[in-house]
């Protein structure tokens, strides 16, 4: 079954205190990303993100991973775990399209990336954390 990543940031607005949040995405297909939802994520309260079998040859959960991420002002500490299709090729992203310091310095004090192949995707995503955080 696929789901949109709006419905996701939909159910999580109605959990206004939630601190800490753990996805994982084993058998998890998203509809194509369809465009800008910070403003729907900019109210989360994250402290804590673990995104657990993160497939990074998928650009919709790659963009709802980084959304995700750009909405949660208060992240502390992010554990990612990728993982991959080999049956499909990496989507081209540009650094500009992982940009995640939109919303100005982060929190993040702990990160943890596992299982990353060093793919473009990855090593954007990575340079975009270190740029807009205070690790």
């Amino acid at each position: 079954m696929a789901i949109k990543s709006t419905g996701i940031f939909q159910l999580l607005s109605l959990l206004p205190k939630l601190e800490e949040l753990h996805l994982d995405f084993q058998e998890c297909k998203f509809l194509a990303h369809t465009g800008d939802i910070k403003s729907v994520s900019a109210s989360l309260h994250l402290n804590t993100l673990t995104l657990v079998k993160l497939d990074f040859n998928s650009r919709a959960i790659v963009f709802f991973a980084i959304d995700l991420i750009r909405g949660s002002r208060n992240l502390q500490t992010l554990n990612i775990t990728g993982t991959y299709d080999k049956r499909v090729r990496p989507p081209l992203l540009s650094s500009r399209e992982i940009e995640i310091g939109l919303i100005g310095k982060m929190q993040l004090q702990n990160v943890e990336l596992v299982s990353i192949d060093d793919s473009e995707v990855e090593l954007c995503l990575i340079k975009s954390l270190l740029a807009y955080s205070s690790i």
